[in-house]
């Protein structure tokens, strides 16, 4: 088991972890973001994994609703 923790901000992706059976180790307040609240997971290979896959498809999905509706073309 290693003791290195991986810290993520933001809650949508934390909940998603969370669902694919990674569980929280520890909250801690963000020492890059004043006033944040960060969820530590442990690290791993399958940790990294799954984080890279929520990342893709969740910039996948911002970018689709950014450009769905071009030039006023519907959606």
């Amino acid at each position: 088991m290693s003791n290195k923790l991986r810290s993520v901000l933001s809650f949508r992706v934390a909940r998603e972890l969370i669902a694919r059976g990674f569980h929280v180790v520890d909250f801690a307040t963000s020492r890059k973001y004043s006033g944040k609240v960060v969820v530590k997971f442990e690290a791993s290979r399958e940790f990294d994994e799954a984080f890279s896959d929520i990342m893709r498809r969740i910039k996948g999905e911002d970018n689709s609703a950014s450009t769905s509706n071009v030039h006023g073309a519907p959606r």
